[in-house]
């Protein structure tokens, strides 16, 4: 192997590394956000004299609401009783 691929290959391990890590401590170790909206003024209303002409689709009716909470939830029945149906057939088929 040439010295080129060997160091490639070793950046590219120590950069997932590092962003594995990153990505597991800013999840479970960090600060909850949820609550913060990341970019504020995307839903706040526009201006009248929006350039863009936001205001003209009806996309502020609905004031923010989206039809969700903004915190998290567990999912619903629909969603995670296929989820373990599917891994305990998995897991029965290996043992």
């Amino acid at each position: 192997m040439s010295s080129y691929a060997y160091y490639a290959v070793l950046a590219g391990v120590f950069v997932t590394a590092f962003y594995s890590f990153r990505m597991y401590f800013l999840v479970f170790h960090g600060e909850e956000r949820f609550r913060d909206k990341p970019f504020p003024a995307e839903h706040d209303g526009h201006a009248a004299d929006d350039a863009h002409g936001h205001d003209d689709h009806g996309h502020d009716a609905h004031k923010d609401d989206h039809g969700h909470a903004h915190v998290p939830h567990e999912s619903p029945a629909v969603v995670w009783v296929p989820l373990v149906l599917l891994a305990s057939r998995r897991s029965s088929s290996v043992a």
